[in-house]
C-alpha cells in the first residue's frame, strides 16, 4: 500500500468514526429525551414506558425474524431502513403536533411509533459497530456516550431539537455510513447478501452464558431506571451538567476512552464490569444510609456503575456479532429488547415505589437493600466475572483471525497441495470467464478466507469485495462457501 493509499484509508476511517460517534450519540440523546419528557401533561409519565415497550417489541421482532428467515437477511435489513425512516419522521411530527395542540392521545401515538423507530435504529447502529470490529466499538462507544451528554446539555428544553432533529439526523448519518460500507439501503437487490460466506452460521443450541447476559442486562437496566424514577423529584446538585445522569455519561465515557486509547490492544474491557458492580452497590448503600441528605449523589454512583456496564454490553455484542458468525441484527435485536424491557419495567416500578414512599407505606431502605441483594445474586450466581470473561475471551476476533490466517496460507497446506489448488483456481477462472480481480478473490475464497480478510489483503473496500464474491457465486452457480471450495478442489 502506498503512502497516499494509507493516508486515504486513515482519512476514510476517521470520517466513518466521526459519523458513527455523532449518529449513535444522537440516537441515544433522542432516547434520553423520550425517557424524561419536557412536558407536564396529565398522565404524561406513561409515555416513557410506552416508548420503551414498543422499542422492545420492535427489537425482539427483528431478532425473531433473523432467526426464522436467515436466508433473507438482506431483504430484512432493507425493510428495516425504510421502517426506521418512516417511523422516525411520523413520530417527530405527531409529538410536536401533540405538544402544540395539547392532545394526550396524539402524544401516546407519537411515542409508540417513536419506540418502534428507536428499537430499529439502535439495532441498525449496532450492526454498524459489528461491521467495523471490536477495537472500533471499544473506542467509539465511550465517545458516543460523551457526545450524548454534550448534545443533551446543549439542547436542554428544546422539544424541536430533541424529538425531531436528533432522530432524523441520526438516521441520515446511518444511511451514509451504511452506503460507505457497502450496504444498499433501497429495496432493490439482485442477490441476498445473507448467502455470503462470512454470514453463514449453523443454527446453534441455546448458549446459557448469553441467556445469563441478557437477563443481567435487563436487571441492571431495571435497577438503574427504577431508582431514577423514585428520586426524580429530588433537587439535583449536578444541574450545572444537566443532571447526574449526564455527568455520569461524561465520567464513564471519558474514563473508558482514555484507558482504551492509552493501553490500546492491552486494554481489558472486563475492568468496566469490575467497576460497575461495586459502584452500583455503593450507590444503593448510600441511598439506604443517606437518602434524606445525599440522594442525588447516590443516584450519580448508580448511574456511573450502570454506565460502565452499558458500555461493556455494547463491546460484548460487537465481539459476538463480529466473531461468532451470528447475524449482528439478531445479536443486537435481542440485546436492545432486553435492555428496553428492563428500563420500561424499572420506570413503572419506580413510579409505584415513589408513590408508596410518599404515602408512608414503604421505606426506601427496604428497596435499597433488595437492590443490593439482587446485584449480589447477579454477580455471584447469574453472571460472575468468570462468565463475563468467557464471553469476552472465547470470542477474540484478532487472535482468531490471525490463527485462521496461519492455518489457511498456502504453506500450511503443503507446497504441492497449494500449487494444485491455485492451478485449479486458474482453470476454473478461465472456464467460467472470471475477471483478473475475481480470479484473485477466487484463490482467497478457495483457501477459506472471509470477506473482511479478502478486503484487507487486496486493499479494497468490503463492499467491493462483496460484489466480486457475488459475481463469482453467480458465474459458478454455487450458493455456499463449501460448494465453491468443493468445485475448485475437484475441478479437472
Amino acid at each position: 500500500m502506498t503512502d497516499a493509499q494509507a493516508s486515504a484509508s486513515r482519512d476514510s476511517k476517521l470520517l466513518d468514526s466521526l459519523m458513527v460517534i455523532g449518529g449513535f450519540g444522537l440516537c441515544r440523546s433522542w432516547i434520553v429525551f423520550c425517557l424524561f419528557p419536557l412536558f407536564g401533561l396529565e398522565g404524561g409519565f406513561a409515555v416513557n414506558w410506552t416508548f420503551l415497550f414498543f422499542g422492545a417489541l420492535a427489537a425482539a421482532s427483528i431478532a425473531l425474524l433473523i432467526r426464522w428467515c436467515k436466508e433473507r437477511v438482506s431483504h430484512i435489513r432493507h425493510a428495516l431502513f425504510w421502517i426506521a425512516g418512516i417511523t422516525l419522521m411520523l413520530s417527530a411530527l405527531l409529538i410536536l403536533l401533540s405538544l402544540a395542540l395539547q392532545l394526550d392521545k396524539l402524544l401516546y401515538c407519537g411515542f409508540s411509533i417513536g419506540g418502534i423507530g428507536a428499537g430499529v435504529l439502535q439495532v441498525l447502529w449496532g450492526e454498524r459497530f459489528a461491521h467495523f470490529g471490536v477495537r472500533f466499538a471499544t473506542l467509539v462507544t465511550p465517545l458516543a456516550a460523551i457526545c450524548t451528554a454534550c448534545l443533551l446539555m446543549l439542547a436542554a428544553g428544546e422539544a424541536l431539537v430533541g424529538y425531531s432533529i436528533f432522530p432524523l439526523v441520526s438516521f441520515a448519518l446511518l444511511v451514509v455510513v451504511a452506503r460507505r460500507t457497502g450496504i444498499n439501503v433501497s429495496l432493490k437487490t439482485n442477490k441476498d447478501q445473507s448467502m455470503m460466506p462470512h454470514e453463514e452460521a449453523p443454527l446453534k443450541t441455546l448458549d446459557t452464558s448469553r441467556v445469563k447476559l441478557m437477563f443481567s442486562i435487563m436487571m441492571f437496566s431495571f435497577l438503574c431506571r427504577m431508582h431514577d424514577a423514585v428520586l426524580c423529584h429530588e433537587p439535583d446538585p449536578f444541574a450545572f451538567f444537566g443532571s447526574s445522569a449526564l455527568l455520569s455519561l461524561l465520567v464513564v465515557g471519558g474514563a473508558v476512552f482514555f484507558f482504551g486509547a492509552w493501553f490500546k490492544e492491552r486494554f481489558d474491557p472486563l475492568i468496566t464490569y469490575r467497576l460497575s458492580l461495586p459502584l452500583m452497590i455503593a450507590g444503593f448503600v448510600a441511598i439506604a444510609l443517606f437518602f434524606d441528605t445525599h440522594a442525588a449523589h447516590s443516584i450519580l454512583l448508580i448511574n456511573i456503575g450502570y454506565g460502565f456496564f452499558d458500555l461493556l454490553v455494547w463491546i460484548v455484542f460487537a465481539k459476538i456479532a463480529h466473531s461468532s458468525g451470528e447475524q449482528p441484527l439478531g445479536v443486537f435485536g435481542r440485546g436492545v429488547a432486553f435492555m428496553f424491557i428492563g428500563m420500561g419495567t424499572g420506570l413503572v416500578c419506580g413510579e409505584f415505589i415513589s408513590t408508596s414512599i410518599l404515602s408512608g407505606s414503604l421505606q426506601i431502605t427496604v428497596i435499597a437493600l433488595l437492590s443490593i441483594l439482587t446485584l449480589v445474586v447477579i454477580a455471584f450466581l447469574v453472571i460472575p466475572e468468570g462468565t463475563m470473561k468467557q464471553l469476552l475471551l472465547t470470542i477474540h476476533p484478532q487472535k482468531k483471525e490471525h490463527a485462521n490466517e496461519s492455518q489457511l496460507t498456502p504453506s500450511a497446506h503443503g507446497n504441492g497441495t497449494a500449487g494444485r489448488l491455485e492451478e485449479n483456481c486458474k482453470l476454473v477462472a478461465k472456464a467460467y470467464r472470471l475477471t483478473p480481480r475475481e480470479s484473485e478473490v477466487l484463490v482467497l475464497l478457495a483457501y477459506g478466507r472471509t470477506l473482511s480478510i479478502i478486503a484487507r489483503d487486496l486493499f479494497i473496500a468490503q463492499g467491493t469485495a462483496r460484489t466480486h464474491i457475488e459475481n463469482i457465486y453467480r458465474k459458478l452457480s454455487v450458493h455456499k462457501h463449501q460448494e465453491l471450495i468443493d468445485l475448485v478442489e475437484d475441478y479437472q
